[in-house]
């Protein structure tokens, strides 16, 4: 046991907690200020997302304020023999702590820091976490996992109203060209604001979309997105979602029949940014209703994809209408439907990745942040649709996604008409290349690039 703790926490042996130069992730400052609060924080998302990587920023976070490292604990509960002495004595953790700081825990004077890397391993371990928090005001936890199903569900029961959390996304655009400044969020919908970030940004077009190209095609997993070569990318692509589906569906979520429920993910891969039916797809796959819905709530609560309600007046009517879903990295998306290669980008209507895309940059957008913000599409029986509707701050966005050369006339029609019902002065259409604004009457229309408006994270 004594080895497995020195291999996780080499700043006990006086060594760095990250030993090469990362990528610096946004969230990252956002949660540092909660390691002094008294609430367990929560990192969530999917798996490789960098969730770990995270935790050693935190860690380095602590030893550089002056918190010795003895009093900084890892524990990755993904060690077979960690589960094992956890499950057998649920007291082994305080005295591993005790073993190392060299006194009882209640007579410690000293903050210790715990982490606990995939915590959906051993969720029974929760209450016990509960007993601790409880008990002992000077041990602070932070813990992670990459299945909401199965954390939700454990904190739900044991840690309600003692834990904050925090989604961690993959790379956005703004996290991988770090040296050039971001666009608040605010200014999108000011013309004004956005002719300037838009001469800003401009020397810098071609990287930015040679980067969403790269996203586009492979997402922006960071291993997968590191990788040297477009060959190293699709193989470690496969080998995601082999892990993925072989053994966190199997072994975590207990699905037996992994052939059924990869075979929904490969069909729903080619439905991305479509309303999707439990109907058809019980027809498509011959499978019953109820296997269907599971499944579809195992993908969602394990960061596979997202499902986006319809947006009504009537805020009741968004929960029992069928709802849109985008997956939530496009790499996995494109594996799953065979297209995981650059000559995706030569195909003459990328509309359903980009509009795939927009909802991505938009979730990293408040994943980050963590502000308040209800997001829908609207669909009328007269077939009229627009997108994306962004409610932040009482104040409601549509936002339509037009990925093609040229905007006609006609592009502008359901948004307007959209505007018109609910009198909206602004919209926005995300563009492969147009920038400007168009004014119809009293509303007014910012025509932003694909390139530009992904800045904004």
């Amino acid at each position: 046991m004594e080895n497995i703790i020195a291999l996780q926490n080499p700043w006990k042996r006086g060594q760095a907690a990250l030993t090469k130069k990362i990528i610096d992730r946004k969230i990252v400052p956002v949660i540092e200020p909660w390691l002094e609060e008294e609430e367990i924080v929560v990192v969530k998302g999917a798996r490789q997302a960098g969730k770990t990587t995270i935790l050693y920023c935190l860690i380095e976070t602590l030893l550089k304020r002056g918190i010795e490292a003895k009093n900084i604990f890892y524990f990755l509960l993904d060690n077979l023999r960690l589960q094992q002495r956890f499950s057998e004595n649920p007291y082994a953790l305080k005295d591993i702590l005790e073993t190392y700081i060299g006194e009882p825990l209640e007579n410690y004077p000293h903050q210790i820091y715990v982490f606990l890397d995939e915590i959906q391993k051993l969720c029974s371990f929760t209450n016990v976490v509960k007993e601790y928090f409880e008990i002992f005001k000077n041990i602070t936890f932070i813990l992670s996992g990459s299945s909401v199903l199965q954390l939700s569900a454990s904190i739900s029961e044991s840690l309600r109203g003692r834990t904050v959390s925090f989604l961690v996304t993959p790379f956005s655009t703004g996290e991988i060209i770090s040296h050039v400044e971001t666009i608040p969020f605010e200014d999108i919908v000011d013309y004004n604001r956005m002719k300037s970030h838009y001469s800003r940004l401009l020397p810098y077009k071609s990287e930015i979309e040679l980067r969403n190209n790269q996203q586009l095609v492979f997402g922006s997993m960071p291993r997968i997105f590191l990788s040297k070569d477009e060959t190293q990318k699709q193989i470690r692509l496969g080998e995601y979602l082999e892990t993925f589906i072989r053994k966190d569906i199997i072994e975590t979520l207990q699905i037996a029949k992994y052939l059924d429920f990869e075979k929904l993910l490969r069909l729903l891969s080619y439905q991305a940014g479509s309303v999707v039916n439990v109907s058809e797809l019980a027809q498509q796959t011959q499978l019953g209703h109820e296997v269907i819905r599971k499944y579809l709530t195992l993908g969602e609560e394990s960061f596979m994809f997202q499902f986006l309600a319809p947006f009504f007046s009537n805020k009741r009517k968004s929960l029992v209408k069928d709802r849109k879903l985008y997956f939530e990295d496009l790499g996995i998306r494109n594996s799953l439907a065979g297209k995981d290669s650059m000559s995706l980008l030569h195909k003459p209507n990328l509309g359903a990745e980009a509009e795939n895309f927009v909802n991505i940059i938009l979730n990293k957008y408040f994943a980050i942040n963590k502000m308040k913000m209800s997001k829908n599409f609207f669909r009328s029986y007269r077939g009229q649709e627009v997108d994306f509707v962004l409610e932040v701050e009482c104040r409601l966005m549509p936002i339509e996604v037009k990925f093609q050369n040229q905007i006609k006339k006609r592009d502008y029609n359901h948004l307007i008409l959209f505007m018109n019902d609910l009198l909206l002065t602004k919209g926005m259409i995300i563009t492969r290349h147009n920038f400007g604004v168009e004014k119809f009457s009293e509303q007014e229309v910012i025509l932003l690039p694909l390139w530009l408006f992904s800045m904004i994270v």
